[in-house]
């Protein structure tokens, strides 16, 4: 690799862990000053409240948090991996995610400054969105297209024995139910969004019409911006695995899943217990608390899938070598 690739592969890095930084500040204003986050770009509640009513209410922005300080945890993590084992698709995956993300969050702010609903931020995050996006999607282009450096360890030449088949007929399954999933929801926050909202969220006293019904429901599109995506990319990471017999991209995106679903229950049951607010969704085939206990229940589903998949070529390589 000649000394102005290094040059353009190290700022492909550096934008990634820079985009992953940015995640990580965003999540901190959602998680810890929603009220302040929330109005910069969403129409703010009436009356915030206190205690039960004001938890409600910033659920929304808690959960808009955890997708992004996963898929930030996630980048972060495929960057250094990348470093060291020069899997440069994997993180060209990620990046391609973020930038559609990007888009789908830059369209939802610009449609609103069209429908009548903006505030003083919004101009200065369509920009910084509309660079992101270009900065990713770019970083992604270059990555994708180096070929692979260093040993990769074989995959027994496409064929797995038994038990290696039936794990990942079992990995595939719980995939794509999960991806499914994720679109499944991401519907709903997009077409539906009263009824996702009333699953576990305090509802507006008023949803209004016109720019305020707009600016209310932003932080609903984004939830959808990221399910979306992210329901997506598992999908292709499914197709990529077996076209390929490459798993551990989808053990990783599966492994980001455990954190996103583990968080998005324990907002619930952190209300519930501990905050006094409960809440019951409507027109959805599940009572609202069960998202509390759908979201934990993924968790051991989802990390054993991707404990299996990540280290599943290195099995491989030692049966191969007699190990």
């Amino acid at each position: 690799m000649s000394s102005k690739q290094k040059l353009v592969l190290y700022l492909c890095y550096a934008v990634s862990l820079g985009y992953a930084a940015n995640k990580f500040v965003t999540t901190i204003g959602l998680w810890f000053h929603g009220v302040d986050q929330w109005q910069k770009l969403w129409r703010p509640f009436p009356d915030w409240g206190q205690g039960a009513d004001l938890y409600g209410a910033l659920l929304a922005a808690k959960w808009n948090g955890t997708r992004m300080l996963w898929y930030g945890m996630l980048l972060l993590g495929m960057t250094f991996f990348v470093m060291l084992y020069k899997k440069y698709k994997f993180l060209a995956f990620l990046l391609f995610q973020g930038a559609l993300v990007e888009l789908l969050n830059l369209f939802w702010v610009a449609n609103a400054n069209s429908n009548g609903w903006s505030t003083p931020a919004s101009n200065k995050f369509m920009v910084e969105s509309a660079l992101w996006a270009g900065a990713l999607f770019l970083s992604g282009l270059y990555l994708f297209t180096q070929p692979a450096e260093g040993e990769v360890m074989p995959a027994t030449a496409g064929v797995t024995p038994g038990t290696h088949k039936l794990l990942i007929r079992w990995c595939t399954l719980v995939a794509l139910a999960f991806s499914a999933m994720k679109l499944y929801f991401a519907y709903y926050w997009w077409l539906s969004p009263y009824k996702i909202w009333a699953v576990g969220f305090r509802m507006f006293p008023d949803w209004g019409t016109g720019a305020a019904l707009y600016g209310a429901l932003l932080p609903a599109k984004w939830i959808f911006s990221s399910n979306f995506c992210y329901g997506v990319i598992i999908a292709l990471a499914v197709y990529y695995g077996h076209k390929f017999n490459k798993f551990q991209f989808l053990g990783f995106l599966l492994l980001q899943g455990v954190f996103i679903e583990f968080f998005d229950g324990f907002w619930l049951a952190n209300g519930k217990f501990n905050e006094g607010w409960t809440q019951f969704g409507h027109g959805l085939p599940i009572p609202g608390q069960m998202s509390m206990i759908g979201g934990f229940s993924w968790g051991p589903i989802l990390l054993s899938c991707a404990v299996y998949l990540i280290g599943k070529e290195y099995l491989e390589a030692k049966q191969a070598n007699g190990n």
